[in-house]
């Protein structure tokens, strides 16, 4: 926001502790940039939202802070990948030599990078949301809602889809907008009749949605299913529909037919039966208290929206429209 040339730049402020926060955090520093990290919530966001699934480059971005091998440590590989449509059911190729996805929890991303920028010299500031900011010639301070202010020489956005710090690089840019799709995702035990080959990721497509399964390096199987629906579901939303709620609606939405009759993945990822009775413990229960994916800062069904593609918070700079690389494969 200021007109400081670059070179003058020596400290920054950088609003958003999730997941690109962390990482530009730790490159500024590494080019001789102090940066200190603000966040909204009170605490590190752990064991918050499912899986993320990281694809070479944005391992690549993370092995410039050091952070790439701790990542793999924690992810589980994904070395093949099926597509099934009805009966039909088909491998598709990989390519020679290039590394795997790799999938990891987001709590788990969350905290390894926390802890790499940490130990690196980066500080960090909880419960700091951010109202306004004030333009000076050579700085910019932020001003947050508990009444303190905070002064550097540039200000970075890396508070997600509905970012504060984007709205004064660009007043009239277009708000993030809900494309009728909500995300779930869940876990159940392996089983006889469902236990996938590990390090496969099987997408199964229906007529009005799709669901995905992979194995686990404990053994548990991983869902997710993107259903249609015309109102957003926040995660508070989600989590007023009582426990023992089973809509028919969703199951018929998620009941994804393979050869006339719902596969059996699809039962016992959605927990119930065609009578929609319940036909496996889970954790959380679709359409009721499913396990709600974070979309930008946002807590989201997953609600997957135009402006939240890739896997870290966009950073945005307030002294500059150029925005900063992304580290990672989806926003928090």
């Amino acid at each position: 926001m200021s007109t400081a040339t670059t070179s003058k730049v020596r400290t920054a402020l950088v609003i958003g502790g999730g997941i690109a926060g962390p990482v530009v955090a730790t490159a500024l520093l590494k080019a001789g940039i102090q940066a200190t990290v603000y966040e909204a919530y009170p605490t590190l966001a752990e064991g918050i939202g499912g899986g993320l699934a990281l694809a070479p480059n944005g391992l690549a971005a993370l092995g410039l802070i050091g952070a790439d091998d701790a990542v793999r440590a924690l992810a589980t590989p994904i070395t093949g990948t099926v597509m099934a449509v009805g009966r039909n059911s088909r491998r598709l190729p990989s390519l020679a030599g290039v590394e795997p996805l790799q999938i990891v929890g987001r709590g788990d991303l969350h905290r390894v990078l926390h802890d790499r920028a940490a130990e690196s010299g980066v500080r960090f500031e909880y419960g700091k949301r951010l109202v306004g900011a004030i333009e000076g010639p050579d700085s910019v301070t932020a001003k947050f809602d508990d009444g303190s202010t905070a002064t550097a020489d540039v200000l970075i956005g890396a508070d997600g889809v509905r970012s504060t710090v984007r709205t004064p690089i660009d007043p009239e840019a277009p708000a993030a907008g809900y494309t009728g799709l909500l995300s779930f995702q869940g876990y159940i035990d392996a089983a006889p009749d469902i236990d996938p080959e590990p390090g496969v990721m099987t997408f199964a497509f229906g007529k009005r949605a799709y669901y995905l399964f992979w194995k686990m390096a404990d053994g548990r199987v991983t869902w997710g299913a993107n259903l249609p629906s015309k109102q957003y579901m926040s995660l508070s939303d989600a989590r007023a529909i009582p426990s023992g709620v089973q809509p028919r609606n969703c199951w018929r939405t998620l009941s994804i037919r393979q050869g006339g009759a719902p596969s059996s993945a699809a039962s016992a990822a959605a927990g119930w039966d065609r009578d929609a009775a319940p036909t496996r413990p889970m954790r959380r229960t679709p359409c009721a208290r499913a396990l709600v994916i974070r979309t930008g800062d946002t807590p989201t069904a997953r609600a997957q929206r135009r402006y939240s593609s890739a896997s870290a918070r966009r950073p945005s700079t307030a002294r500059s429209a150029t925005a900063n690389p992304e580290a990672s494969a989806r926003p928090r």
